[in-house]
Parts: structure tokens; C-alpha cells; sequence
């Protein structure tokens, strides 16, 4: 008997977490959506769930103030095993069928962190 093992970074016993961002205050020509946030990104990199600063982003996502989500002004995506964050413009969240608010400024403090302490994927 064969067995096929197909997985993603949980076989290696490393969760990551994929992350799409374009700064907050930055005004697009075009919508940035959810369908199209992964194209337009400005900044494109993973990190593993477990590093302090992807723990302080789920904890600033994870929130229970609740906003209206502008679906045309997607601003960040961070997908990881099991959730789908989408942030607008103004720091509203979307994480599943729920929709929150954030501080976009504690957010992008973050991600600039994020994205001088690991490799971008170039555009």
C-alpha cells in the first residue's frame, strides 16, 4: 500500500501566514478589492504564525468593534491556515463572515516592522 502525503508548512511543524498590503492611506486609481488585493499589493511576504509580531497582528485583527467594510478600498489580506483577514482603508476588518474596526495606525506600525524584518516578494 502507497500512501501520498500532501501538505502545506504544518507537516514541517511551521504554521505560516501569507500577507498582502498596500499602506492605509494610500489612494488608488482603481479599486483594490478582495478579489484583486493579492495583484495590487505593494508588499507581499509570509511569516510564521508563531513570531511576535504575527501574534500582535492577529491580536489587533481580532476584534469586536464593528465597522462597515468598504470593499472597494482593501488595503491588507493576511490568510493564514485557517482565517482570511481583509482590512479597508479606514481599518475596518472582515475576517470570515464577521466585520470589525481596527486602528490602522497600530497596524501599519506592525507591518513596517513586518516588512523590514523579512523578504519581500518583489512586484
Amino acid at each position: 500500500m502507497i500512501i501520498i502525503l500532501m501538505c502545506s508548512g504544518s507537516c514541517t511543524g511551521e504554521d505560516r501566514m501569507k500577507i498582502y498590503f498596500i499602506p492605509f492611506n494610500v489612494q488608488t486609481y482603481v479599486p483594490v478589492t478582495m478579489n484583486n488585493i493579492e495583484e495590487k499589493a505593494f508588499h507581499v511576504f509570509e511569516i510564521t504564525n508563531n513570531s511576535k509580531l504575527a501574534i500582535k497582528l492577529i491580536r489587533m485583527l481580532d476584534q469586536d468593534n464593528y465597522g462597515i467594510l468598504d470593499d472597494k478600498m482593501i488595503r491588507l489580506k493576511l490568510q493564514n491556515r485557517d482565517k482570511i483577514y481583509y482590512v479597508d482603508s479606514k481599518g475596518n476588518i472582515k475576517v470570515s463572515t464577521k466585520i470589525s474596526k481596527c486602528d490602522t495606525e497600530d497596524v501599519e506600525k506592525v507591518i513596517n516592522e513586518m516588512i523590514a524584518k523579512y523578504k519581500q516578494t518583489p512586484k
